[in-house]
């Protein structure tokens, strides 16, 4: 038997696409947000620097989606971070020059 298969036993969910806690996508959308406001970036202007939509960058403000890792990823690059710093449950922001 496969992990995967096993997995899916232990959860009773076989082959549902699974989502994410409303907890992390929470802790996501206030670290975004409090790093954006640090930056002095908009949702456009955050948008823009990582190839996203302003619409997208919103709904991962509001944490009603479900965010890729290689979205992580970009939002993370234009926001000169790393991704596991906007997946800390307690943000640490750097000190402002």
């Amino acid at each position: 038997m496969s992990d995967g298969k096993a997995l899916d036993d232990v959860l009773g969910r076989p082959g549902m696409n699974r989502r994410p806690s409303v907890g992390i996508r929470c802790r996501l959308a206030d670290n975004l947000k409090r790093y954006r406001h640090c930056r002095g970036y908009t949702q456009r202007t955050l948008a823009n620097l990582c190839g996203l939509s302003t619409s997208y960058v919103s709904d991962v403000e509001q944490a009603t989606v479900n965010i890729t890792l290689a979205n992580l990823e970009a939002l993370a690059t234009g926001l000169v971070c790393g991704e596991e710093e906007l997946l800390r449950r307690q943000l640490v922001l750097p000190a402002s020059r």
